[in-house]
């Protein structure tokens, strides 16, 4: 997008409205979403004249890696994408579990009940992977990257640090990455059995802002309207297949561009919604006691409130249902996700890309802090 950060950070202001004192297991929040908390967490350290801070993440992206970098960022808004352009591929394989925790809903799924972070059960070092000796999840990954960022003198390993950086907080910060509901069984693994948890959201499949679905009992209602709980992706071969619309999908992209589509002040893309949400900090004004306030805590800390909103909200489903999928023309439990349900959580939402944004920039400042 941009190949030198003076130029990100005009464009940021042309792009982003001139906002008066500036002068963004499967990815969160999508590709929106982490170039939301990008653009927002560079808006923060311009306000804050964190000179420090930002020197060192144009020093990063402009410097040449001593060995090649596959498919190399060179702005903020490419690294906070970068770690999932390069999922899968046999360099960075490593990184596949890093990108969530699996903090567990209490047996209840009660919601008064504050779930905590256990490290010898959520977040385990691995002899498998030994490049996060810190423990395989996206805590043990924040903190191994803050190290490296701070102290490798490798080119490609700061930049390969940033970029994990900026993104995994972005993953901390949607609340589907940090859950595991160990309840939920209605998935078959590999060996035919029936599987233990919901993967985030990964297993309930969804009717996206429908209602007449669970008006009435015809189980071939889903057939009627499939892009209700259905959505078509192109295979490897370049050819259309259908999938099941889930409910960790959801929170990742499907509510951010139903917001994109419907509030012009949100649209296009994510550059405008970045500006929406910075406008709305600037409106409140927020004390530097309130700012602190949020910045406050570590990523356990974080990751542990994430996965109260998730349990408070993401998981506050109707259903489930059982319909036959157009994907297959098989029978499976759908959860429904009316206009109601998006309409509160688009603004939950809105408060976990805020947060994220922020709290990147005060990790950006205490690795990089200025005198």
């Amino acid at each position: 997008m941009y190949r030198k950060i003076p130029r990100a950070f005009m464009s940021l202001c042309l792009s982003f409205c001139l906002l008066g004192m500036m002068p963004l297991h499967a990815s969160a929040w999508g590709r929106d979403g982490h170039q939301i908390v990008a653009g927002i967490a560079l808006w923060r350290l311009q306000q804050l004249k964190a000179k420090n801070a930002l020197n060192n993440i144009s020093a990063i992206l402009k410097a040449k890696p001593e060995a090649p970098m596959l498919r190399q960022p060179k702005d903020l808004f490419a690294a906070s994408v970068w770690p999932d352009d390069v999922r899968g591929t046999d360099e960075y394989s490593f990184a596949d579990n890093l990108h969530f925790v699996s903090i567990l809903l209490d047996k209840k799924n009660d919601p008064k009940d504050q779930d905590k972070y256990d490290k010898n059960r959520d977040c385990k070092a691995s002899s498998q992977n030994p490049k996060v000796p810190e423990g395989v999840c996206i805590i043990g990954a924040l903190e191994h990257y803050s190290n490296v960022l701070a102290a490798s003198p490798s080119k490609k390993a700061r930049l390969e640090a940033l970029s994990f950086i900026v993104h995994f907080m972005g993953d901390l910060h949607q609340p589907l990455h940090t859950s595991e509901d160990t309840s939920f069984t209605n998935h078959i693994e590999k060996d035919g059995k029936k599987g233990k948890g919901d993967r985030g959201g990964n297993y309930r499949f969804i009717f996206y802002l429908i209602e007449e679905p669970f008006v009435s009992d015809d189980t071939a209602s889903c057939l009627k309207r499939p892009n209700a709980c259905t959505e078509s992706f192109s295979n490897e071969n370049g050819e259309e297949e259908r999938s099941n619309r889930k409910l960790h999908a959801a929170w990742d992209k499907y509510m951010i561009r139903t917001e994109m589509n419907n509030n012009p002040n949100r649209g296009p893309d994510f550059k405008a919604y970045g500006t929406d949400l910075i406008k709305s900090l600037q409106k409140q004004n927020l004390s530097a006691q309130q700012y602190a306030a949020i910045e406050a805590g570590n990523y356990i800390q974080w990751a542990e409130e994430s996965h109260d909103v998730a349990e408070k909200h993401a998981y506050a489903l109707i259903g489930p249902k059982v319909k036959i999928s157009p994907a297959d023309n098989e029978e499976y439990e759908f959860y429904l996700l009316n206009e109601t349900y998006r309409a509160k959580n688009i603004k939950i939402v809105d408060g976990q890309l805020i947060r994220a944004g922020i709290r990147l920039a005060a990790v950006l400042r205490r690795i990089f802090p200025d005198a």
